[in-house]
């Protein structure tokens, strides 16, 4: 018999008193396992770490106080803090013989198996190959991923990939001595973890919330914790609602492959016919798709109760993708398709009222880009008319910022072609392009002066119908071109104070823009400038509609002002406040804008900060007469970390020029009360003051924990648009998490 006492060494700058070390290679003892080679002595110089070691494939280590070689039994004994490392796998105990002619390692005390994936093995005892593969264990405990953990009275490990434990208990949840019940856990007469598969299969599986069983199954498997996906069952959720009656889904993960996947979500309804939505994605050598489609048979009615289709379809498809077309140009759709107007809000799946599909492809360079793309719209308001919603095909854009310079300054170019057509209104079809030119000066007293200048032309067609502005006129056929100048310049002096405590930035702006009159040809429809407003983000537009149809016309002058006060982590504050000027009325405004008189409403923005406790938004529109409200927006949210609340009003004037844009002024509130680590509230408010009337209200009660997801909450609309009458839903939602 030999006996080898350790002496210190160190391994990563941490002494372990009483070590040896054995490094694992070719047989030099017949006591060892066949790759393992036992070192009396430290080898010289520093020793391998422990990384190179479990990476190096036959390379392996053990670690122990002391080491007794027994030649006539032919065992080794280690004792005292016993490691071993073994491609990529891990044994810890306090005891633990070899024996070289059955091959087996007996492992005694605070046992320790780790696997290639991190997967624990904890016994009294473990009697195991002297590959750490396989082997079986009495009284065992493991731990499979970073939560979920499995105990029972007898363990099994076989194949290098499949441990079998016996009369077995699963559950992620924590417990403790004063609470050894888990929230919830499964007992089963056998559970399964194939490593191979990566899942986990239970035998006579029985589901217990709080000790009492709740549910039992023949056989039951699901993927552990380090799957992303596999097919199966996901978590159903549940839901009462006065409109639809009882509800349940049940959604179906299907893995087509590691590319590819679709989601089933029958929805079961106890008032009306299923509804069934699916879900596929993709990924492919050059992007990525997903298309998602939802339908079910039902009735569809009017405003007034009455049925207009009886058993018809009902569905809505939407989708997005993503490809590449070489390094800077890429391709892609955008897909939103509805059967009906009322869908979407009916069957809890959408708010949206209007509704855009593209098809597109687009490059981006340094300074260049272009696009070519195809829109399709889609109303579902009462009030829209499908005859008169257009389809662009095509749209073609492309801007270019020259690397020349003329006269110091920037050359840009900006070119778009579009043809917009309709069933029923009129058509048309628009070439534009712009050169552009802008040079910024910085003056030694600190003033920034900025000119500019800009030539566009632009060239329409418009086919005969009906004004898509206002249906009772007629558009006649003509064909328009029109050239717009524009200059300017832009002078701002940006005052810099500091302070102690704060400092400050104020900045006067002066902006004169000159354009010629009678540049909106009646004869030109306004297909994308009609939905306009004028606030602080246009106060300094060189031309304030958003698209080309409309030109602002004349000489004016934009006057304002910027402040801004920083005061280290404590809080900022920002100002912005200005007026337009021009020499004559601007008729192409409507008598609502604020804009079309010599001198316009007051715009600005007020914005607070306080750390990260509190932020106000303050944006308003004033009568230039009386300073009364034209447009007004206040935003406030703050609270400490456990309790956030945001309150949102905002009031708009009607302007009976424009369609749909009415007078507007409505509250939203909403809550996030955090009560501890497990336990939040969340809620929410929305009023029409103007009808004086609650749109929609909702409340929710959410707990989580390492184990467990629930959420039930309460939500009540108001509302009533032909067949969406006001409604009360009730929705649950439980994740026994690690379950899928």
């Amino acid at each position: 018999m030999s006996v080898w006492q350790g002496r210190e060494i160190r391994r990563h700058g941490r002494p372990r008193p009483g070590v040896a070390a054995f490094v694992l290679a070719a047989a030099v003892m017949a006591a060892v396992p066949p790759s393992v080679t036992l070192a009396q002595d430290p080898p010289a110089g520093p020793l391998p770490q422990y990384g190179d070691l479990i990476e190096g494939g036959g390379e392996g280590l053990l670690i122990a106080d002391e080491l007794i070689y027994d030649r006539e039994a032919r065992t080794v004994t280690a004792s005292g803090g016993v490691e071993i490392f073994y491609r990529g796998r891990r044994l810890y105990a306090e005891r633990l013989t070899y024996n070289e002619a059955t091959g087996a390692v007996d492992a005694h005390g605070n046992v320790t198996l780790v696997d290639e994936a991190g997967n624990a093995v904890y016994a009294t005892g473990l009697s195991i190959d002297g590959d750490l593969r396989d082997g079986i264990a009495e009284g065992v405990a493991a731990r499979i991923g970073p939560q979920a953990k499995v105990a029972g009275a007898r363990m099994k490990r076989t194949e290098g990939r499949l441990t079998v434990i016996e009369r077995a208990v699963y559950s992620p949840c924590n417990v403790c001595e004063e609470n050894p019940t888990p929230f919830w856990q499964i007992k089963a007469r056998t559970v399964t973890h194939d490593l191979e598969r990566k899942v986990i299969a239970y035998e006579d599986p029985q589901l217990e919330i709080m000790g009492t069983p709740v549910a039992w199954l023949p056989y039951f498997e699901h993927p552990d914790p380090s799957v992303k996906r596999q097919s199966g069952f996901l978590l159903p959720s549940f839901f009462s609602s006065s409109s639809l009656g009882y509800g349940a889904s049940v959604p179906y993960h299907l893995v087509l492959a590691p590319n590819r996947d679709v989601t089933l979500t029958p929805q079961f309804l106890s008032d009306e016919w299923p509804v069934l939505g699916v879900e596929y994605r993709e990924r492919t050598q050059t992007g990525q798709f997903r298309l998602e489609g939802t339908g079910t048979i039902a009735d569809i009615e009017d405003g007034l109760g009455n049925t207009t289709s009886s058993d018809a379809f009902r569905g809505a498809l939407f989708g997005d993708g993503r490809f590449a077309l070489g390094d800077t140009a890429t391709w892609g759709f955008d897909l939103e398709l509805t059967t009906d107007d009322t869908f979407l809000r009916r069957y809890r799946i959408s708010s949206d009222d209007r509704l855009a599909s593209r098809l597109f492809a687009e490059r981006f360079g340094d300074r260049e880009f272009w696009s070519a793309s195809a829109l399709y719209f889609q109303g579902l308001r009462q009030t829209d008319k499908p005859g008169l919603t257009p389809i662009v095909l095509p749209f073609l854009e492309y801007a270019n910022a020259l690397d020349g310079r003329v006269l110091g300054g920037e050359i840009t170019v900006e070119a778009s072609a579009l043809a917009l057509t309709r069933t029923d209104g009129s058509d048309t079809y628009r070439l534009s392009g712009t050169v552009g030119w802008e040079r910024r000066f910085l003056i030694d007293n600190g003033l920034v002066f900025t000119g500019f200048g800009s030539l566009r032309t632009d060239l329409y067609q418009v086919m005969e119908g009906a004004d898509p502005l206002n249906p009772a006129t007629d558009l006649a056929t003509d064909t328009t071109f029109r050239v717009v100048p524009t200059v300017g310049a832009e002078v701002s002096w940006p005052l810099f104070r500091p302070g102690g405590r704060v400092d400050q930035v104020l900045e006067p702006i002066v902006q004169l823009v000159v354009s010629p009159y009678g540049t909106d040809d009646p004869g030109i429809p306004n297909e994308d400038s009609a939905s306009f407003e004028f606030d602080e983000t246009n106060l300094f537009a060189k031309d304030r509609f958003p698209g080309i149809d409309s030109v602002e016309p004349g000489p004016r002058i934009n006057v304002g002002v910027r402040y801004t006060a920083f005061a280290g982590n404590i809080g900022s504050a920002e100002v912005t406040f200005g007026q337009s000027f021009r020499l004559k009325d601007a008729m192409v405004f409507t008598a609502a804008s604020g804009l079309r008189d010599q001198s316009s409403d007051y715009v600005g923005r007020i914005a607070l900060n306080w750390q990260d406790n509190f932020s106000l938004v303050h944006r308003f529109r004033l009568n230039r007469d009386d300073l009364s409200y034209e447009r007004a927006e206040v935003g406030i949210r703050g609270g400490p970390d456990w309790w956030r609340s945001s309150a949102t009003y905002v009031k708009l004037t009607g302007d009976p020029a424009v369609a749909g844009l009415t007078a507007r002024e409505e509250f939203n509130l909403g809550t996030d009360l955090q009560i501890d680590n497990n336990w939040a509230v969340r809620g929410g408010w929305r009023r029409d003051l103007d009808a004086s009337r609650s749109v929609e209200a909702g409340a929710g009660l959410f707990y989580a924990d390492e184990c467990l997801e629930v959420e039930l909450s309460v939500r009540r609309r108001f509302t009533r648009d032909r067949d969406i009458e006001p409604s009360t839903s009730l929705n649950l939602r439980i994740n026994l998490l690690t379950l899928g």
